[in-house]
């Protein structure tokens, strides 16, 4: 049954949290490394409609908190912000689609030698749909072609370090 779990609760609700990090080491063109760490969690709350005319619906709001730092030699960078949205699905048999809608900022502090800069808060908005069909392929499998796209909206920013002379700026980026 492909609609089997899917919306199903009769409780008319569920709370959910999730935690996440990992680590990455990336090599540039020109043979540097720098260490890469990323953190955080997420909470929301999943409100389920009874199917109706075999489409179920959910709406999902949710909070979360992300945290990074990268880090080369005596210069590093710590990112941490925030994020809050909510997310529509609709389900109709074998069909799904989502819409989600976020906004958040993050705060970034770079570090080189002793020195410690606190940079402007960046803010972010964005927009994504998402749309899957389920083809069976045999009793138990399934191949689900997935159709995905988002806008998002960066404020200006500026990234730099009192230390020596070195600045980076932006105007607000789109797309």
């Amino acid at each position: 049954n492909p609609n089997c779990g899917v919306l199903g609760n009769t409780r008319g609700y569920d709370i959910w949290a999730r935690a996440y990090g990992g680590y990455d080491k990336i090599k540039t063109q020109n043979d540097l490394t720098f260490d890469d760490y990323f953190y955080g969690g997420i909470l929301g709350v999943d409100f389920f409609t009874d199917y109706i005319n075999n489409w179920g619906l959910l709406l999902t709001p949710y909070l979360s908190y992300n945290g990074g730092r990268q880090k080369y030699d005596a210069a590093k960078a710590e990112e941490n912000g925030a994020r809050v949205g909510v997310m529509g699905t609709a389900t109709h048999d074998r069909f799904r689609g989502s819409l989600n809608l976020y906004g958040g900022f993050y705060k970034t502090d770079t570090h080189v030698m002793e020195t410690k800069d606190t940079l402007p808060t960046t803010y972010f908005l964005g927009v994504a749909a998402k749309a899957s069909y389920d083809v069976y392929t045999c009793k138990n499998w399934a191949v689900t072609p997935t159709l995905m796209g988002m806008y998002m909206w960066f404020s200006d920013q500026e990234w730099y370090s009192n230390y020596g002379n070195t600045t980076y700026r932006t105007d607000s980026m789109d797309g």
